[in-house]
């Protein structure tokens, strides 16, 4: 039966002002309907880029729907969603190029054309370079957090071998061959953690967790050169010697009481170490080091400050951070005010000539950016 026949037969049996209303509601129901728009755009060849699948993951209330549309000939794609973003519901949009994925921006709103930006890719790492690298040694949990910040400063996406593949390497403190982390694809190789995230141009995030070495020294090499290593060590009345790191003298982060120390400069190779004097090393006795459900040392809870550092990603490659709760009043307030001391350390070198202006300011711009992804969290 066609529509004007279906529609012959209604108007037998319903009043016409019924049939009015019907249609009205059918027509406000189609006008609902919201349209976002965009391009994807190849940064590497600085062209709008064809043939590309991007899949649209809108969040409401009780569901997620999943979308999908395939680029024009200009790069574009569109798609008619029920409802607009907002910023407690954004819309999450990734797109496949050459087998690496991407994605845009959280959306949360259509004001303006979306873009998803995507690269050609290299397997060298020659332009991965570490903006930071902290360390958070918690001596009486026997654990400690790292959480690197590392950048790729070309125009080409690092292409790690994926799964287990190679990737950005980390040396593990010496005489570990054990790591956690919440990260997909993060993994260890023998005494090496291996991120095999591919690496797109901007900066990236790694953070793990290894236990304290039986003998309390810590001993810490980079493969990346980088210009800032710092430590944190809880509680700051801890006995530490034999430091090769600049004694800063006790912080507040927080709520709680640390010790810093900081080493500027440190060569790709290099290395810095410390000796936890008068520790006693709690062995697992079969348990699982890094089980989260409340039996190991790293189960969530008191100092278990790696936890909550750790990040999670989405399938397509998100950095957004995913909040853990845990007991005791850490939240993300420690490592925020860590990464704006260093800030302010970075004003303070300026300030003295001890830095070149262009180098502070890229170095103060991706610390401000992790503030922000603090602040989001």
């Amino acid at each position: 039966m066609t529509n004007r026949e279906w529609m012959r037969d209604v108007t037998r049996y319903v009043s016409p002002i019924f049939v009015g209303l019907l249609l009205c509601t059918i027509g406000a129901t189609r006008t609902t309907a919201v349209e976002l728009k965009g391009r994807v755009v190849n940064r590497t060849l600085d062209r709008p880029e064809a043939g590309v699948v991007v899949q649209l993951v809108h969040h409401s209330a009780k569901s997620a729907e999943v979308l999908a549309d395939t680029t024009s000939a200009d790069g574009r794609f569109a798609f008619e969603v029920s409802g607009e973003p907002t910023a407690d519901v954004p819309m999450m949009l990734s797109a496949e190029y050459k087998g690496l994925p991407y994605r845009s921006d959280r959306v949360t709103d259509l004001s303006s054309d979306i873009e998803i930006a995507v690269y050609e890719s290299t397997d060298q790492d020659s332009n991965i370079e570490m903006i930071s690298h902290h360390l958070i040694i918690d001596t009486q949990g026997n654990q400690a957090t790292q959480i690197l910040i590392f950048q790729n400063t070309g125009d080409r996406t690092y292409k790690t071998g994926g799964g287990h593949g190679h990737g950005i390497e980390v040396p593990l403190p010496n005489g570990l061959t054990e790591a956690g982390s919440d990260i997909p694809g993060v993994h260890t190789h023998g005494s090496t953690l291996v991120d095999s995230r591919p690496v797109p141009p901007g900066r990236m995030q790694l953070s793990f967790m290894t236990a304290i070495p039986a003998d309390g020294r810590f001993v810490q090499s980079v493969k990346y050169g980088t210009p800032s290593m710092d430590a944190f060590v809880t509680p700051s009345t801890a006995d530490v010697r034999d430091v090769s790191m600049l004694d800063l003298g006790p912080v507040t982060l927080g709520d709680r009481d640390f010790r810093r120390f900081l080493s500027e400069n440190v060569p790709a190779g290099g290395q810095v170490s410390l000796r936890l004097a008068g520790m006693t090393i709690v062995e697992s006795s079969g348990v699982d080091p890094f089980d989260g459900s409340g039996k190991g040392p790293w189960a969530l809870g008191g100092m278990a400050l790696g936890a909550l550092l750790s990040l999670a990603y989405l399938k397509m490659g998100s950095n957004d951070v995913i909040p853990v709760k845990v007991d005791g009043d850490l939240g993300p307030e420690i490592r925020r005010t860590a990464v704006i001391q260093q800030i302010a350390d970075l004003d303070d070198r300026l300030d003295a000539n001890a830095i070149k202006a262009d180098e502070h300011a890229r170095r103060r711009d991706a610390l401000k950016a992790e503030v922000v992804d603090l602040m989001k969290g």
